[in-house]
């Protein structure tokens, strides 16, 4: 959606703005402190941008952030240019609310996770992805270590398919780990096998194997408890 904005005296189109503080990730709607723009010349292009300093309003939070706009054409009128959202800075890490049962089997999987996502959060479209493919793998050895202790050091140094093919019996956690990985392998690979998935499935299929997971530690648990 466009609309038009006043920046430095004169109207823009502007499509897209940021929603959310990206130092708090609070939805909101930001209070507009400052503006500059200038001229960036870009394979021989004079590329218009400009920056909005902007306030957080949340009251646990206040803090300025600067949203970058750049030139994208010019807009529907003519005294207009329009110009795209493209990010907002500086980006701190989402603090993730993993439950227990997660944070207690693999607090690496907990860091690995925030630190992929960190990357995503900061446009690193193209390295996030193998982040995420490493948390995976790390939630998936813990937990197979978990339910076989004494192949703690074999589950260590096999492959990950061979991992969820050879220790895990749940037929839920298997199947939404084996596409995970297929994903996420191709995050780190040339060619790409599943080219209609994108990291968006493999998070979606990360958070299913991670639900299963919880749903099963916690059945297990209880079934012992109370026999």
């Amino acid at each position: 959606m466009h609309q038009e904005v006043t920046i430095l005296n004169r109207p823009v189109w502007v499509s897209g703005s940021p929603n959310s503080c990206p130092i708090c990730n609070t939805r909101i709607e930001p209070i507009n402190v400052d503006t500059a723009n200038w001229v960036e010349d870009d394979k021989g292009m004079n590329l218009a941008k400009f920056e909005v300093v902007f306030k957080c309003p949340a009251s646990e939070c206040g803090r300025l952030f600067i949203s970058r706009f750049e030139q994208t054409s010019e807009g529907p009128g003519s005294k207009c240019t329009d110009y795209t959202f493209q990010g907002s800075f500086p980006c701190e890490r989402v603090i993730n609310n993993f439950n227990t049962t997660i944070k207690e089997l693999s607090p690496s999987y907990c860091d690995i996770y925030s630190q992929a996502q960190h990357a995503e959060k900061l446009g690193l479209d193209q390295i996030c992805g193998v982040g995420y493919r490493k948390a995976l793998e790390h939630l998936v050895k813990d937990f197979c270590i978990f339910s076989n202790e004494a192949k703690e050091e074999a589950i260590k140094v096999k492959l990950l398919g061979q991992c969820i093919n050879e220790f895990i019996s749940d037929e839920n956690i298997k199947e939404c780990a084996k596409r995970a990985a297929w994903i996420g392998n191709d995050e780190a690979h040339y060619v790409r096998k599943w080219e209609d998935k994108d990291i968006h499935d493999l998070k979606a299929l990360i958070a299913l194997v991670e639900h299963w997971i919880t749903s099963h530690l916690l059945t297990k648990q209880y079934l012992n408890e109370m026999s």
